[in-house]
């Protein structure tokens, strides 16, 4: 009997240290994570940025050329 009794007792301390060391460790490893994220998500943010602008702009500037061959007529190349 003093096996099981000793058994709780471990039993209870490992819960109180797992609750209360727990979140703790939870923490840690969120934050470290996304402290190691962080350097990937700036250059694809950034990428993404700069892939809209440069469609836009091409987009801009096909519509102002084709406009522009219209009002002229064909230009030989």
């Amino acid at each position: 009997m003093a096996g099981g009794l000793a058994g709780n007792a471990t039993t209870k301390l490992v819960e109180k240290a797992a609750t209360k060391l727990g979140p703790k460790i939870a923490a840690k490893l969120t934050s470290k994570s996304v402290a190691g994220f962080l350097p990937f998500a700036g250059p694809v943010f950034g990428a993404g940025i700069n892939a809209y602008f440069v469609r836009s702009i091409s987009k801009a500037a096909s519509a102002y050329y084709l406009e522009k061959k219209a009002l002229v007529g064909a230009v030989p190349s």
